[in-house]
């Protein structure tokens, strides 16, 4: 009781600042003395300190140094649903669950608290409890260096959270409805100053130029509201792929130079002979430069300069344009990424701008992994640094996490001890079983006894050759399913795959290489169930697929692939938006809500050539793993394929 007494009393203050409640300050202080009177053997009715309790609109639950609740206020019997008497005297770790999936990382912070190396640090999150959204606030409670419990305190924050929703919402419909009639009044601008109605006087020019020009600054007003608001609502889809630096770079000095010159600007690129490739949206990136180098052009007087220049630092690519414009305060440059600010610099303030630009702009490179910061003095011109992950990192990181994905049995073949141990600690991670074998005979009888999902082979064994090896495990009933990936010195490799290898790596061991050809082969050999109202769409789905070892079931009716899906349990749906008997979204709602069929990955095809944010909001939404529109190339579907099957855990046995 003197340690539940010692919490409550430390966990006053904490509470107190963290929501500045005076209210709870008082009722935890009276708690605190009503714990002392228990002590001391004088227990009295504390019905004031009670009406406090449930009169306090957050709610607030205590754990001990052990995780156990002592207490839990009405309020958040309230916003958690979960009566007091469930609460009280159960550990944290037997309420996982009871708030949501979303509860669990935080949960487990309150069990690790006290282990922790920093424990003044604060923890704050949002769960989704029903229809409803509860922001959490998780503090521990400390007495010098002691930790003596945790305190959480809940708010429901639906009407916030909806009235933000809806304001996004309004700002994304508004500038959607803007830009038809902006669309028109600069289209006709443009006619009739190109004299698509007869000559024009000279006033007249002047005015259409006006208009033209002021129809500009608002089409960016609206582009840069509908990026803001896509950004805060999560539908802003970034489309990465490996690209250089240096052609994103030499792009934009291209579509720029001209508004350079205009201002009597130097503008030119300083770039290293070579530089890593690096994994992006190009079209982003070029926004971010586009709106970087812009701003550079704008704020810099004539005869001026304007840089660009990129270079590799480790995992990253940084990339800075510079120039010797009017500089920034230090004051300013604490809020120059914040949603339209503009300096009081005349300079800035007579130039036309939304104040929108580098708030989207540190937003877009966030969104890529990425930091971007300013370094500038008045007077002295500005620099603009961000960073880009390198397409080899990003590729690591994946090799990485997928690696860890695999949970099957491998036998490496190799003679070469160094080398073998090399190929197991790439292949190597939790749950998965690598086996070794030096010998060629050795090698035939572990396939037959361990029956592995894959085996590496090389070519050059002491007692065999191994393309010998390898026609004995593909004329064996019992091995001859058994993938195979020749890893050999020797350029062999139309050999290899000729007596039935599935991929041939060529040493040094390329890890990237190596783990590619293993996502590869452990993910095919599944069942893909195709889901399309066209039947030569079906023809093809099912060449394509049956052409790189899937297994194939196909059907043009709604109804009959969630009874195919519930009966095969495929290993993928490939399924079409719009059915005769059903529209793909229901098809997809049906498919996860069934028990038996909601674990199954499902790629939702479109025929529309444009897949707009919303649209793919949705079904992502629903529970698709992935997105894609027709046409599409059968390499582009099969590596769609292959990676939703690995990032969900296939292994092509349906």
């Amino acid at each position: 009781m003197e340690e539940h007494l010692r919490l409550v009393e430390t966990a006053a203050t904490q509470v107190a600042s963290s929501i500045n409640n005076a209210e709870l300050y008082k009722l935890i202080l009276e708690q605190t003395d009503r714990l002392g009177r228990m002590l001391r053997g004088q227990e009295v009715e504390a019905s004031k300190s009670q009406a406090i309790l449930e009169g306090v609109a957050d709610g607030v639950m205590v754990a001990d140094a052990q995780g156990q609740v002592i207490l839990f206020n009405a309020a958040a019997e309230r916003i958690l649903g979960l009566p007091r008497e469930e609460a009280l005297g159960r550990s944290t770790n037997q309420m996982l669950g009871l708030y949501g999936d979303q509860a669990q990382d935080w949960m487990e912070a309150v069990s690790k608290w006290g282990e922790a190396q920093n424990l003044e640090e604060y923890l704050a999150t949002r769960l989704e409890i029903g229809a409803r959204i509860v922001s959490v606030h998780l503090a521990p409670v400390l007495m010098g260096d002691e930790f003596l419990g945790a305190v959480s305190v809940f708010r429901d924050v639906t009407a916030e959270v909806e009235a933000e929703r809806a304001k996004t919402e309004f700002v994304s419909t508004v500038s959607h409805e803007l830009r038809t009639p902006m669309t028109s009044i600069k289209g006709y601008a443009d006619l009739l100053l190109m004299g698509a109605v007869g000559s024009l006087s000279e006033d007249q020019q002047r005015f259409l130029t006006i208009i033209k020009s002021n129809t500009d600054r608002l089409t960016l007003l609206v582009n840069d509201l509908l990026d803001i608001s896509r950004i805060e609502s999560g539908r802003l889809v970034l489309t990465p792929k490996v690209v250089y630096i240096d052609d994103l770079i030499t792009q934009v000095i291209t579509t720029m130079e001209a508004r350079a010159a205009e201002r009597r600007l130097e503008l030119y690129a300083d770039l290293p002979p070579v530089l890593p490739e690096i994994f992006v949206d190009p079209d982003r990136v070029i926004q971010v430069l586009t709106n970087l180098v812009g701003n550079a052009c704008r704020y810099t007087p004539p005869d001026g300069k304007i840089v660009v220049s990129a270079r590799a630092k480790g995992d990253e690519v940084h990339v800075s344009v510079r120039d010797t414009g009017i500089g920034i305060s230090e004051e300013d440059q604490r809020r120059l990424f914040s949603r339209f600010f503009r300096s009081d610099d005349p300079m800035v303030q007579d130039a036309p701008g939304t104040g929108l630009g580098l708030s989207i702009t540190k937003s877009l490179v966030e969104m890529h992994g990425g930091d971007i910061w300013v370094e500038s003095k008045l007077g002295e011109g500005s620099t603009f640094t961000f960073t880009l992950p390198t397409a080899q990192a990003w590729e690591s990181s994946r090799v990485g996490d997928e690696s860890e994905r695999l949970l099957r049995k491998v036998l490496v073949v190799e003679d070469d001890r160094d080398i073998a141990n090399l190929i197991s600690l790439h292949l190597a991670g939790d749950n998965r079983e690598v086996m070794i074998a030096q010998r060629g005979d050795e090698a035939i009888e572990m396939a037959q006894r361990e029956r592995p999902d894959l085996i590496t082979l090389d070519v050059l064994l002491p007692d065999a050759d191994g393309f010998g090896v390898l026609e004995q495990l593909k004329s064996n009933p019992i091995t001859r399913g058994i993938p195979v990936i020749v890893v050999s010195i020797l350029q062999d490799r139309d050999d290899g795959l000729r007596l039935g290898a599935v991929d041939y790596i060529t040493k040094p061991i390329d890890k990237e290489q190596l783990m590619r050809a293993v996502r590869r082969v452990l993910v095919r050999g599944g069942t893909v169930l195709v889901v399309d109202d066209d039947k030569d769409n079906l023809a093809l789905m099912r060449e394509a697929l049956r052409a790189h070892n899937f297994g194939v079931r196909t059907t043009t009716q709604g109804k009959r692939a969630l009874r195919v899906a519930r009966e095969v349990r495929p290993a993928l749906i490939l399924l079409d938006l719009k059915m005769s008997d059903m529209d793909g979204y229901t098809i997809l709602k049906k498919l996860k809500d069934d028990p038996a069929t909601q674990n199954i990955p499902v790629i939702m095809v479109t025929g529309s050539t444009v897949i707009d944010d919303a649209k793919r909001q949705k079904v992502l939404a629903l529970g698709a793993a992935s997105f894609m529109a027709k046409p599409f190339s059968v390499e582009g579907l099969i590596n769609e394929i292959e990676t939703v099957l690995w990032e969900n855990g296939g292994t092509g046995s349906n």
